[in-house]
């Protein structure tokens, strides 16, 4: 997956990361939807882990990207 963004952003000019979208019932410069994205992955990975955690498992040490 984060290979696949890092050549997503890649392809992009700077101008296209400037350029507005729609996103979540609001308009956003495209490259705040790349931090989007990542907050949202960071967000899924805390509830694995709290699930992990209450079935007995503990989770590998998570640190940096």
């Amino acid at each position: 997956m984060y290979a696949f963004i890092r050549q997503s952003i890649q392809n992009l000019s700077k101008d296209e990361l400037l350029l507005d979208c729609d996103f979540a019932g609001d308009t956003i410069p495209v490259w705040r939807l790349f931090y989007a994205l990542e907050n949202h992955i960071i967000h899924h990975r805390g509830q694995c882990v709290v699930y992990l955690r209450l079935k007995g498992v503990i989770p590998k040490g998570y640190y940096g990207w």
